[in-house]
């Protein structure tokens, strides 16, 4: 029983892109085309493994070459994309996005991206749970293995507070106020999903330093 999860057309990207758990993908004209064609995947981390799983089901062959693979002893393939969505700029991920040289994708880019990948967590998310141990599981259905949890993000300046903007990070500042609008706005398709909230604490002596 194949497991499917699709991702509807959007404006930059006007193909639907459908991941499932088994090779029971229903035979079209273009998958039949893409049979002649082999792609080179380097590297098994997320997205090299995300990449490969999707060209498979659109009928492509693939070949992962990749220094190391995930294992009982390391069951991750890569620390912290298979355990942290982040809307960019990462909090310790790379920086080289934030100042693209030619050839490179923007920053904007960089932003449509993760909500993609967001929408296809998800789901996955979505139907992991709907599965459950019951019928469904016993009957093959396989799981993604993927789950929602809270992230927790940590400042040293309060990102409100207009008084201290020579000491705040602007690109943090300038993402949280961006996924705000994601799930604040009417129009918005991700109203009510990412639950951005701030919160200011104090710290052990009574001032409001450290912030989320």
């Amino acid at each position: 029983m194949a497991t499917r999860i699709t991702l509807n057309a959007i404006l930059s990207y006007l193909e639907e892109l459908t991941l499932s758990t088994t090779v029971e993908i229903p035979e079209s004209p273009k998958k039949a085309q893409n049979r002649s064609k082999h792609v080179l995947v380097i590297g098994g981390g997320v997205g090299g493994l995300m990449t490969a799983w999707i060209l498979l089901d659109k009928g492509y062959r693939v070949t992962v070459v990749s220094k190391e693979w995930a294992s009982l002893a390391k069951p991750l393939t890569s620390q912290i994309a298979g355990a942290l969505w982040e809307y960019p700029p990462g909090g310790c991920g790379i920086t080289v996005i934030e100042t693209p040289l030619f050839g490179c994708s923007t920053l904007e880019q960089y932003w449509e991206w993760p909500l993609q990948s967001f929408e296809f967590y998800r789901l996955m998310a979505n139907r992991d749970e709907l599965i459950g141990d019951g019928l469904e599981r016993a009957a093959g259905a396989g799981k993604f293995g993927a789950k929602m949890k809270t992230l927790f993000q940590f400042f040293q300046h309060p990102i409100e507070d207009e008084s201290c903007v020579h000491g705040r990070d602007d690109r943090h500042c300038d993402k949280y106020f961006e996924m705000k609008t994601l799930d604040e706005s009417v129009d918005s398709p991700f109203r009510d999903q990412l639950k951005i909230n701030y919160h200011c604490m104090a710290d052990a002596n009574g001032g409001k330093n450290v912030n989320s």
